[in-house]
């Protein structure tokens, strides 16, 4: 897996699902690597609506993501990655939006706690909260971040929603980003579809929403260097993609 020499590396998930199912085989190739999730926590009301309650049946909003982080910490073992939970309220929980630069600055601070070398951020297809992460990724990197950074492609957002993917790396490269595919991991003979079973509150949820799942979770890992403004990331031997 040489695409990711990393020192110490950091896969930044959304959700508590979101980076084993867009990235678990990687993970597993890694050393040990950090899984930072961003919304994992809720405010203590009681909700009989949205997403949480729907998966995990607890009404009591911290209980549900209390479940959630059980199950994030059950699947990451078997990768052998190491958890890290930064404790926001995810979208439904979150009336008034998400501030860009205050989730950069917490992301940040993670990252500079942990001596983080390299980053593994979302591409950001379609969820509200997925654009958030990466936007605030993305601003970390204009910033001058000085670690290696990759983005991945949002699985299974993007078989589901193929027509989502380019005008996100379009957005990349107007903001003068070169992005450099790197080669793609294939989930065969990996633990990946095991750690995904491991969200067992999820993963029916997850199936009714995008009905290709089993198959997105076939799918290789497509990751794209960085190379720009910011960040220390370097040209690897691989084709840019147009």
């Amino acid at each position: 897996m040489t695409h990711l020499p990393a020192e110490r590396a950091c896969v930044i998930s959304t959700h508590l699902d979101d980076a084993v199912l867009s990235c678990g085989a990687s993970i597993a190739a890694w050393d040990h690597p950090l899984v930072l999730t961003v919304f994992t926590d809720a405010p203590p009301v009681d909700r009989t609506d949205g997403w949480n309650y729907a998966t995990t049946g607890e009404p009591f909003a911290p209980r549900s993501q209390s479940v959630r982080r059980d199950e994030d910490a059950a699947a990451l073992a078997l990768l052998d990655a190491e958890p890290a939970w930064l404790g926001l309220h995810e979208a439904e929980y979150r009336p008034d939006g998400q501030n860009i630069g205050e989730l950069a600055a917490a992301i940040g601070a993670f990252l500079d706690d942990r001596d983080v070398t390299d980053v593994v951020a979302p591409l950001g297809l379609r969820h509200p909260d997925h654009h958030a992460v990466a936007d605030a990724c993305r601003l970390l990197i204009a910033d001058g971040s000085p670690r290696r950074w990759l983005v991945a492609l949002d699985l299974p957002y993007a078989r589901t929603f193929p027509e989502l993917v380019r005008p996100r790396l379009d957005a990349l490269r107007a903001d003068g980003f070169e992005l450099v595919e790197v080669e793609p991991v294939s989930v065969a003979g990996t633990p990946k579809a095991a750690a995904v079973s491991a969200y067992a509150s999820q993963i029916e949820a997850v199936r009714g929403e995008h009905p290709d799942l089993d198959a997105a979770l076939l799918d290789d890992e497509r990751m794209w260097r960085i190379v720009g403004p910011g960040g220390a990331a370097r040209r690897p031997p691989a084709s840019t993609i147009t």
